[in-house]
Parts: C-alpha cells; sequence; structure tokens
C-alpha cells in the first residue's frame, strides 16, 4: 500500500494497527481463495490422466485458464503479503518513534514491551505467510507444464 494511501486512511482515523489487522485478514482471505483454486485445478488435472477423447482442445482451454486464474490468485496473495509487510514496518517504526518520546518510565518500558510482543507475533504470522506463498510457486511450476505439454 503506498505511503500516500496509508497517510489518507490515517487521516480519516483509520489507524495502522487497524489497518494491519485489515491486510492480515484479507492476506488470509487471499490465501484461501488461491489454495480452493489450486484444489479446483488438480481435481482437473487427475481428470485429464482419465482423458477419454472428446474435445482436446475444450480441455485445454479449460485448463489453460485454470492456470492463469491461478497464476493470478497467487499474486493477489504476493501483493497482499507486500501490503502487510509494509504496514507492519511503518507501524513499528512510528511506535518506536513514540515509546522514544515517552517520558514516564514506567509507560515506556509497558510500551517498549507491548511492541517486542507485537514483533514476535507478527514474525510468526509473516514466517507463515511467507510458507504459504512459497507453497504456491511450485504447484503453479507444474501446473503450467501440464498446461504446456
Amino acid at each position: 500500500m503506498p505511503d500516500r494511501v496509508l497517510f489518507f486512511l490515517e487521516t480519516l482515523g483509520k489507524e495502522k494497527r487497524h489497518l494491519l489487522k485489515q491486510e492480515v485478514q484479507k492476506a488470509t482471505e487471499e490465501q484461501e481463495q488461491a489454495t480452493q483454486q489450486f484444489k479446483d485445478v488438480l481435481t482437473r488435472m487427475k481428470e485429464m490422466y482419465g482423458f477419454k477423447g472428446g474435445d482436446l482442445e475444450q480441455f485445454y482451454n479449460k485448463l489453460k485458464a485454470d492456470y492463469e486464474e491461478s497464476e493470478e490468485r497467487a499474486e493477489a496473495v504476493r501483493k497482499r503479503i507486500d501490503n502487510v509487510e509494509q504496514i507492519a514496518s511503518d507501524l513499528f517504526k512510528e511506535w518506536e518513534k513514540e515509546i522514544s518520546e515517552i517520558s514516564n518510565p514506567n509507560l515506556k518500558t509497558k510500551s517498549s514491551n507491548s511492541l517486542r510482543s507485537t514483533k514476535e507475533r507478527y514474525a510468526r504470522l509473516h514466517k507463515a505467510m511467507n510458507r504459504a506463498e512459497e507453497s504456491m510457486d511450485p504447484v503453479l511450476k507444474k501446473l503450467k507444464d501440464y498446461v504446456l505439454y
């Protein structure tokens, strides 16, 4: 999400933590849709192995369309993850700046502890999102091979 958009949303009252939560939810939905698309394509590929004649061109066109839709869904997941990364980075920078401005030592410590805990949770989430993203590429490569075959 470009900085201009983030600034605009913040001026409308949306804070980065809310934007991050929203983007994480959208990323999860995108990943679920991509997973379902891959399952649908896998079913069609299984049908291909049992293919007994008929309109081969029609079957090819459907498989190619499935590949292209799968590629689009994978790209949507990648973009959503990029948005999450940008918002998280901005949120953490802003939070660190705010901590440096807190004069009360007790509040400063509590905020620092909350930031550290949030960064740890985000790191686990980020790792899971990246694993899901990386698992799509081998599937897409195999699917492309079948389409080209």
